[in-house]
């Protein structure tokens, strides 16, 4: 008879969830996934991938050395048939076998998260002025906070900017006011924020507290100069 000596074990990623990232209800809909790799001259082909997850947390295992779905090679698992608890860590363990049983296991370390964060415009900079009848002084800059349960963290802060006059919003892609049935308005009213303006947390009473800031884009036309409409009456929203 014949045989192969193989003593290469495969390699094995997780692509999904990320190693020490987050994981919600919005992402249980997209199962674990990731790929193995046969390695070494005298292959003998890949043979099974299994899941371990545990809770960290509670100190419970919710899978234990259950088969992937999909391939060896391109291997998945439907994690929305998982009870996960809010805010608990959880570790999830791949192990990969090829045909010749050799195995490597990797692992990603993930906090469940599902309480939404929330956000408040606290104060603004150079308000609008009245003079004469005339508004000549646009508002400049805007801070504001945002709070997220830990270990939950704030990824980014978006502002949209409203005239609370007519309804109009502002369309920082073009550049100009839009109504709000306007069709390219809804990809384009959001303005980020950027890490770089967002403080980092502070704990307090189980939450984590940020504060923001941003410069309203220059273009921004307070007067009516580009519309025919005059004195804007801005209404700032920030969403987390």
């Amino acid at each position: 008879s014949t045989f192969t000596y193989d003593t290469d074990a495969p390699t094995v990623t997780i692509s999904t969830p990320m190693n020490n990232g987050f994981y919600s209800a919005v992402q249980v809909s997209t199962p674990f996934g990731g790929s193995t790799t046969d390695n070494g001259s005298n292959r003998t082909g890949l043979s099974t991938v299994t899941l371990t997850l545990q809770d960290i947390t509670a100190s419970s295992i919710l899978l234990s050395s259950v088969p992937a779905a999909g391939t060896p090679a391109v291997w998945t698992y439907g994690a929305s048939a998982i009870t996960y608890t809010d805010g608990d860590q959880y570790r999830l363990t791949v192990t990969a076998w090829d045909n010749a049983q050799n195995s490597t296991s990797t692992v990603a370390t993930f906090i469940y998260d599902v309480t939404q964060p929330t956000s408040a415009v606290t104060g603004y900079n150079n308000g609008l002025v009245l003079t004469n009848g005339s508004y000549v002084q646009p508002v400049s800059s805007f801070t504001g906070t945002a709070v997220d349960k830990s270990p939950g963290q704030i990824k980014d802060v978006l502002v949209k900017l409203e005239d609370q006059a007519n309804g109009d919003w502002w369309d920082n892609t073009a550049k100009q006011w839009k109504t709000s049935g306007d069709a390219t308005l809804a990809a384009n009213r959001y303005m980020t924020v950027g890490n770089s303006n967002i403080s980092a947390p502070s704990l307090s009473a189980g939450d984590n507290h940020y504060t923001w800031s941003y410069t309203l884009p220059t273009e921004i036309d307070w007067f009516g100069t580009t519309g025919g409409d005059t004195n804007r009456e801005g209404h700032l929203i920030a969403a987390v």
